[in-house]
Formats: structure tokens, sequence, C-alpha cells
């Protein structure tokens, strides 16, 4: 197991910060902080990180409303007790894993929620579609729903979420729809598209 230690610490504060630091500048921000290492010696520390998976990559943050996705909603979900819980957690757990449109995904421990999903929609139709289907799909499983479209007030850099096309949502849909054996016509996915 790999055991962090400080200079590694002070590697992902910059890092979680610019992804994009230079291994030059890196050891320059190091030393500053105190932490003598060569670029070399910083380029260790750091494919260190990553072979340990601690670094698990790096990436963009970009502005969602700029290009398109201004709808940011929150959903907290309770469950009911049912035998199917176990195998269809199992299944709920893959949707959320696949779809593009969804940020965040949280199992919460302690407290009145069960789970809590961030989603990001080019339109409040799109939203409500997902919503009404995601509902369908798994209403043996879900007791409460609640969902609110936020503003963010201060921006995080961890959104891991790529654009996503209504066609590719579609295709998304159909696929679910499919898995769960959702009867019939998907209700309100045309429109959207």
């Amino acid at each position: 197991m790999f055991k962090l230690k400080d200079v590694d610490r002070e590697i992902l504060r910059i890092l979680i910060k610019d992804g994009r630091c230079s291994f030059s500048e890196l050891s320059r921000k190091l030393r500053k902080k105190g932490f003598d290492y060569t670029d070399r010696g910083v380029a260790e520390r750091v494919r260190r990180l990553e072979e340990a998976g601690i670094i698990l990559g790096y990436q963009s943050v970009v502005d969602l409303q700029k290009i398109g996705f201004p709808v940011l909603r929150v959903i907290l979900i309770k469950f009911k007790t049912s035998r199917k819980l176990p195998a269809t957690i199992k299944l709920f757990e893959q949707y959320l894993r696949e779809a593009p449109f969804c940020i965040y995904s949280f199992r919460v421990r302690v407290g009145n929620y069960d789970w809590i999903n961030v989603k990001v929609f080019p339109d409040h139709a799109t939203a409500d579609a997902e919503s009404v289907l995601f509902r369908a799909y798994f209403s043996d499983i879900i007791q409460e729903y609640d969902v609110y479209d936020v503003v963010m007030i201060k921006k995080i850099g961890v959104e891991t979420t790529l654009p996503y096309t209504k066609k590719e949502f579609g295709e998304f849909m159909k696929k679910w729809a499919k898995t769960v054996k959702y009867p019939g016509e998907i209700p309100y996915l045309e429109s959207s598209i």
C-alpha cells in the first residue's frame, strides 16, 4: 500500500488546482514549500501517485452553461424496503455510472436520504424526460424523489461529464428502456430530442 508523504500531499494540492502544471513548475512550487525535489524527482513522485491509483487522471474543467448545459439538477432519493432492492441497486448504480449527464452520484450513509445525484442537461425538457423515465425504471425501489434545479455559486474542479448531444441522450435512454424492460413507447423522449 502506498503511504502518502507530505510532499505527495503538496503535489496533489498543486495538481488539483492546476492539472497542467509542468514538472519544472511543480518542482519550483515545492521548493517554495520547503521540499527540495528536481524535475525528475517530481516526475517520479507523480508517477508513483498515478500507479498507486491516487491520481486517477487529468481533466479540463469547463463552464457547463457556456457550452449549452444550463440545467444543473440535484436529486435526493430515499429507497423503500423491497426484496428487489439489492439487485435493483446494482442496475441503478450501473445506470448512473453510464449516464453521460450524471456528474456526481453519492450513496448517503447517514441522514434522511439514501442517494444524491447531480445531473446536467441542455434544457428543462430533456431534464424532465430523464426524470420521468428514471423514476419509471426504478419505481420499485424509490420511495421519495426530490428534485432541485440549482445555480452553482462556487465552481468546483471535479466535474466529470462530457458534453453530449440530444441524439446521444436519446440513444442512452432507449438502451436503458430495453435494459429495464420498460413497456411501450418512451414518453417525453421524442419531444426532448
